[in-house]
C-alpha cells in the first residue's frame, strides 16, 4: 500500500512538471496578451477562488507592512506607480493592483497574491535605467498574473492527496489557507518561496510583458548578470535571484526566449529623464 501511495505521489509530481512545460508552451502568443488565459490547464480544481486569493494577499500585505517601513515620499511613490502600472495594463493580470514602496536598501521587487506589489527603495537605486527596473517589476506582476502562490499551494494538496493511503476515502482536503471569514492570521511569507517552474514562467512571462510595455527586453538579463556581482559588495539580495534554477540558466533561458519570440523592433524604452531624477531624489532622502 505505502509503495503505491509513493507512485502516485511520484505520477503526481511528474505531471506538474509537464503541465509546466506545456504552460510555456501555449503562452507564446504575444499579440494576444491580456485575453488569453494564461493559468488554463492547471490544478484548478484546487486552487481558491479570485476572492479568496484577494484576501489572502491582502493579509499577506497586512503582515509584510508590520515588518517594513513603507517610503511616502509622494514623487518617488508615484513615479513607481505608473511605471508598474504600465506593465500591469501590459500583462495577462486580471486585477487591480496596489503599488507601495518599501524603505530598504534590499534589491526586491515583491508580488503577492490578489495583486499587491512592491518595490524596494534599493531596486530603483541598483537598477540602471528604466527598463532595468521595469523588468524587476514585470517578473513580480507575472507572479501574480500567473496565480502562483494559489496555484503552488493547489498542486502541494493534489501531491498530499496522492500520498494519502489508498484505504482512506476522505473529503476534500482543506487548502491550507486560514480561514479567512474568521480573521485568522495570514499566511507567513515564507510561504511564498518559488519552485523551479514558477521562476522560470515568471522570467518568460515577465520578459513579454516588459516588452509589451514597450521597454527593451534585454533590460531583464542585463540586471540578471548585474545582480550576480552584488554578493560581493554585501547588499542583500532578493531570494529570486537564488533561487533555482541557476541564474546563469535563466540568463540563458532569456536570451534565447528573445531572439525566438519578440521581434526586433527600432524603437524600445531604455530610459527616462525621470528616472534619473527619482534615483537622486532618493540618494537625498538617504542624506537626511
Amino acid at each position: 500500500m505505502r509503495h503505491a501511495s509513493r507512485g502516485l505521489t511520484a505520477f503526481a509530481a511528474i505531471l506538474l512538471l509537464v503541465m509546466s512545460a506545456v504552460a510555456q508552451q501555449r503562452n507564446s502568443d504575444i499579440e494576444n496578451i491580456g485575453n488569453r488565459d494564461i493559468n488554463r490547464g492547471d490544478v484548478q480544481f484546487m486552487v481558491p477562488n479570485v476572492e479568496a486569493e484577494i484576501a489572502i494577499g491582502r493579509n499577506l500585505a497586512r503582515e509584510l507592512e508590520q515588518n517594513v517601513t513603507l517610503l511616502n515620499n509622494p514623487v518617488v511613490v508615484d513615479y513607481v506607480n505608473r511605471v508598474a502600472q504600465n506593465v500591469v495594463t501590459n500583462s495577462d493580470a486580471k486585477l487591480p493592483f496596489t503599488i507601495k514602496v518599501i524603505d530598504s536598501a534590499e534589491v526586491n521587487a515583491i508580488g503577492l497574491p490578489g495583486g499587491f506589489l512592491y518595490v524596494t527603495a534599493g531596486l530603483i537605486q541598483t537598477a540602471d535605467n528604466e527598463a532595468q527596473l521595469a523588468a524587476m517589476i514585470a517578473h513580480a506582476v507575472a507572479h501574480v498574473a500567473a496565480r502562483h502562490a494559489a496555484e503552488q499551494q493547489g498542486r502541494a494538496t493534489l501531491v498530499n492527496m496522492a500520498a494519502l493511503p489508498l484505504t482512506a476515502s476522505p473529503s476534500v482536503p482543506s487548502m491550507g489557507f486560514p480561514d479567512l471569514q474568521k480573521g485568522s492570521p495570514a499566511l507567513p511569507l515564507s510561504f511564498l518561496k518559488w519552485d523551479r517552474a514558477a521562476v522560470e514562467e515568471a522570467d518568460w512571462l515577465g520578459l513579454q510583458y516588459l516588452y509589451k510595455a514597450g521597454y527593451d527586453p534585454t533590460a531583464m538579463v542585463v540586471f540578471f548578470q548585474k545582480v550576480t556581482t552584488l554578493g560581493i559588495v554585501g547588499r542583500p539580495v532578493s531570494e529570486s535571484f537564488s533561487t533555482h534554477p541557476r541564474i546563469e540558466d535563466r540568463i540563458a533561458q532569456s536570451l534565447k526566449n528573445i531572439r525566438t519570440y519578440l521581434p526586433t523592433r527600432q524603437q524600445n524604452v531604455a530610459t527616462t529623464v525621470e528616472f534619473q531624477e527619482i534615483k537622486n531624489r532618493l540618494l537625498e532622502l538617504k542624506a537626511k
